[in-house]
């Protein structure tokens, strides 16, 4: 693994090599294509967009994407997911602070934990909604229904009887999602352990969770690379005016101008972020 790579956290070498790219073509533009006798160290860049890509991740609802994880029957019944209510032994026992009751830990990269459905309760999954309408049951199918149409012709009959069945499919699928039964949780993004509140799970589990988009994605997205591009600005500043850099022919740099350049691009960005996260995704950060 690289230095650069590193330091932000990268272990593919896909993810490394998108980077490497990224980095040199944030350099070129901060150079303006080196008529510019200034450049920001590679290091310094790759610390820039590792704290980029955390902040990103919070707050941007495009830096990640849905999937579905499914923890098994036989997880759920080991003895350490199961036991009890640690006992404190004492005042100040900071033993019972590591009780890992009902606690799961998700693979790194899950941003947030949207909700917790358990297989075979009043869900709908094989649930409620078995056997009806759209399910065979004895001599009770859309198909048949369909078919006994074009022989009787009451394709007139049909159409109104089809019609009548998607409303109903549909109102059994928003009921069902309104039925379906959560499960109380907490999801913690440092530890990336989920504890299950109250009772716990009896079967199967299906998480609906939010996971980052890989890096290469991430760096083509034109929101963060400005971010990026703002930060630098703001370091750039910071380094030069630190001394009295004088260029050839008694030139002097504007640093205040790069420094509120950066400050206002980022308080901007800031704002597409606040303007684009809707109510929904604010619940899930």
């Amino acid at each position: 693994m690289s230095k650069v790579g590193t330091l932000v956290d990268c272990t593919d070498a896909e993810a490394v090599e998108c980077l490497n790219d990224f980095i040199e073509s944030i350099q070129t533009e901060m150079s303006v294509g080196g008529s510019i006798p200034f450049s920001i160290p590679t290091e310094t860049i790759a610390i820039i967009v590792k704290n980029a890509k955390t902040m990103f991740y919070k707050m941007y609802e495009d830096a990640s994407e849905e999937m579905f994880i499914a923890i098994p029957q036989k997880e759920i019944e080991k003895k350490t997911f199961t036991k009890g209510v640690v006992k404190m032994d004492g005042e100040g026992d900071k033993k019972s602070l590591k009780d890992k009751r009902g606690t799961f830990t998700l693979p790194e990269g899950v941003v947030s934990v949207v909700g917790v459905y358990e297989i075979n309760g009043w869900s709908g999954e094989a649930g409620w909604n078995s056997g009806l309408l759209g399910k065979h049951a004895g001599d009770v199918s859309i198909n048949r229904m369909l078919y006994q149409s074009v022989y009787d012709r009451t394709m007139a009959v049909s159409a109104d009887n089809t019609m009548y069945y998607i409303c109903t499919e549909s109102f059994l699928d928003v009921s069902r999602q309104l039925f379906q039964n959560m499960i109380s949780f907490r999801y913690n993004r440092l530890t990336n352990n989920i504890r299950f509140l109250g009772k716990l799970p009896m079967s199967d589990v299906i998480l609906d969770v939010l996971v980052r988009v890989p890096d290469c994605d991430l760096y083509n997205d034109d929101l963060f690379r400005r971010w990026v591009i703002a930060e630098c600005k703001v370091q750039l500043a910071r380094v030069i005016g630190s001394f009295n850099y004088q260029l050839p022919g008694n030139i002097s740099i504007n640093v205040e101008s790069i420094a509120n350049d950066g400050t206002s691009e980022k308080q901007e960005i800031l704002q597409e972020l606040k303007d684009m996260s809707g109510a929904w995704y604010m619940m899930t950060t």
